[in-house]
């Protein structure tokens, strides 16, 4: 008998660093990727940055950078069978990818710095009306936002809380460590449990 190959998997990850660490040795081994893909406009016009994220990820089979509008011919181009993990400077540019006619319905934040007004939702993302805004839009256009910034991390849902702020909601899963202790369950005894986060 054959051996079944798992599904190839593709990762849209939101994070001003694009090309980094968390990306290399966390989502790329976990995904079995052999290729990232750079969506951002300004680095696949300059030479300098992307001769210095090829060099940083020279373990993974291929870099390619595109921008955002030119990324839905590039990933339909691709074996069906590759996993792929691609990564965006912010919001605008996925959205950007969507308007290009990127059919895709979930999105990773994985990092979003500290900011003046912005609320602590994960050791490495920050959220504020901005972000929550863009957020709101893309669920509109029916896609998942999810903060996860590594594979082992339980996902959250994210939305606006009661006083306007971002909110994270998480499922089943969710680690019980120091973090959860900002966590309250919305819906005890109803399952799967829901918890609202309101920071950590």
């Amino acid at each position: 008998m054959a051996e079944l190959k798992s599904r190839p998997r593709r990762l849209h990850r939101i994070d001003p660093r694009l090309v980094h660490s968390t990306v290399l040795e966390a989502w790329v081994p976990h995904l079995e990727a052999r290729r990232v893909v750079v969506a951002d406009a300004e680095v696949a016009n300059d030479a300098r940055r992307m001769t210095i994220f090829r060099m940083s990820a020279r373990d993974v089979g291929a870099v390619d950078f595109v921008a955002p509008r030119d990324l839905a011919p590039l990933l339909a181009a691709l074996p069906p069978e590759e996993s792929v993990v691609v990564v965006y400077e912010g919001f605008a540019a996925y959205h950007e990818a969507l308007d290009g006619g990127l059919d895709h319905a979930k999105v990773v934040i994985g990092h979003l710095p500290d900011g003046p007004d912005r609320r602590r939702l994960n050791p490495s993302v920050y959220v504020g009306e901005e972000e929550l805004t863009w957020v709101e839009r893309l669920t509109d256009r029916g896609v998942e936002v999810v903060v996860q910034p590594l594979p082992t991390d339980s996902p959250l849902g994210l939305r606006r809380g009661e006083d306007g702020r971002a909110v994270a909601l998480g499922w089943t899963g969710l680690k019980r460590d120091a973090r959860t202790r900002a966590c309250t369950r919305s819906a005890p005894g109803h399952p799967p449990p829901a918890w609202r986060c309101t920071g950590w």
